[in-house]
């Protein structure tokens, strides 16, 4: 049954469509009703990834462990109920149903040995605001947390490292009481999104503002003078500066790790930033002998294969980018997707070092008839990347990766990378509410329907 989801381009699965087919947006609804607890069922949380694998004489070849681990820690009435999982370098963190958010240091999860003590429960929490519980999104750089409340305020706190004599990080801590509002920045954000170490913010007005690091053009403030082609050397922009370049209303900003992208709100892509392997497309100048274009400092609208596309979503990892539409002529999803492609990013059936902007295919253009016998389009409600794997919550109430899996983050007890996508089993009776992905963990919410029962 689910594999019929994806080797039918139209499915007519009534049983699945009656069994998963859901008219609303979950994430959406979550994380638009903030602070409203009463109006947010009771959640529990998975997650997994960032695995270890140590070969040893008495253990055999496998990867039993590599699978998606319920946070009890995030379980019950009596615990904290999260709506979103955000992965740093580091740390994780996460806001939950009440709006408070929280921050703590990254465990791994070995690849045979199954530890409860560690796997299912996260330890040494720190709560980074004890005051306020309006705040609606979370994101890490290299050496700040950055969180948006929904009165569209931006707040920073500061990542302290630990090094070695090697100076290898061994360790982190973050400051609660480095707490710090960002007023240079208009009082009115919508979004914030970050890279590895650069920064953006979009105004209710759709205005976008970037900071941080630009030595690859990631603020998208001009070229000025600087080639785009190699060396590159380190530039930084130290306050919030508008991208007046960006002429158009933007409605949701991304960022990748050195990359920046923005969607307007006539559906149309832009981006900015490293180009290193064409996660911002632009083939022909990517490839040019004099001077190509291996950095973009100015934002290009990216169109191959767009033309009769409108974007609607947009998610970027280290060096590739996911972009989903919806097709003009007929509505229908669309999943398009450039850049690196060595561990099967993009999604698309095959390897590749690099790509331009293709179309994902195990992704696109599927139907399935709903319970009164329509056709109704699969929609993917939310994407999100890790540095190589992604992970999608479809319509029809499937959660799928595809890429690498090095550590685990498919979670499919295996090592082995996935060039198409694959539904996460664990999930297929469980009502999925969000899903994120950060460098090489991922993450399921889902809702507690023991709990929900209890409620009622």
């Amino acid at each position: 049954m689910y594999k019929q989801l994806f080797s039918n381009r139209n499915l007519g699965v009534s049983l699945v469509a009656a069994i998963f087919l859901s008219n609303e947006n979950p994430v959406q609804n979550l994380l638009n009703n903030k602070n409203k607890s009463d109006q947010i069922p009771p959640t529990k949380t998975y997650i997994w990834g960032n695995g270890i694998y140590q070969a040893r004489p008495d253990a055999l070849l496998q990867y039993k462990n590599f699978e998606p681990k319920l946070i009890k820690t995030f379980q019950g009435k009596e615990n904290k109920n999260m709506k979103e999982i955000i992965f740093g370098e580091h740390n994780e963190a996460g806001i939950d149903i009440n709006g408070y958010i929280y921050a703590w240091k990254k465990p791994t999860l070995e690849a045979n040995y199954q530890n409860q003590d560690t796997d299912n429960y996260r330890n040494d929490i720190i709560q980074l605001d004890k005051k306020n519980n309006n705040y609606i999104q979370v994101q890490f750089t290299t050496g700040f947390v950055w969180a948006l409340n929904e009165k569209g305020e931006v707040y920073q706190w500061t990542i302290q490292k630990q090094v070695d004599d090697r100076n290898r990080v061994v360790g982190t801590q973050i400051d609660p009481n480095s707490m710090r509002h960002v007023k240079s920045l208009p009082p009115n954000i919508k979004q914030i999104s970050t890279g590895v170490d650069h920064f953006l913010a979009l105004t209710q007005q759709g205005e976008v503002f970037s900071m941080g690091d630009d030595t690859y053009g990631q603020c998208g403030l001009g070229q000025m003078s600087r080639s785009t082609a190699p060396p590159f050397y380190e530039r930084r922009v130290k306050n919030p500066r508008k991208i007046d370049s960006l002429n158009a209303r933007i409605k949701k900003i991304c960022c990748g790790s050195n990359h920046s992208l923005a969607i307007t709100e006539e559906g149309q892509l832009y981006g900015w930033g490293s180009n290193s392997n064409m996660q911002l497309s632009q083939e022909e100048q990517f490839s040019r002998a004099e001077e190509p274009i291996i950095s973009i400092f100015t934002p290009l609208k990216i169109q191959k294969m767009l033309d009769f596309s409108l974007v609607t979503d947009v998610a970027a990892g280290e060096e590739h980018t996911v972009i989903v539409t919806e097709n003009k002529h007929s509505g229908e999803t669309e999943v398009f997707a450039c850049g690196h492609n060595n561990k099967g990013e993009l999604g698309a059936g095959f390897l590749r070092h690099l790509s331009d902007v293709i179309k994902i295919e195990g992704l696109s253009n599927f139907q399935v008839k709903n319970p009164s016998g329509q056709k109704e389009n699969v929609r993917i409600n939310k994407i999100s990347c890790g540095n190589h794997h992604c992970i999608a919550l479809l319509s029809a109430g499937v959660v799928t990766e595809w890429g690498e899996n090095d550590y685990g983050q498919l979670g499919n007890k295996k090592r082995s990378f996935s060039e198409h996508p694959i539904m996460i089993s664990t999930f297929k009776k469980q009502n999925v509410l969000n899903v994120s992905a950060g460098h090489t963990s991922s993450s399921v919410i889902c809702e507690d329907l023991e709990q929900t029962r209890q409620k009622k």
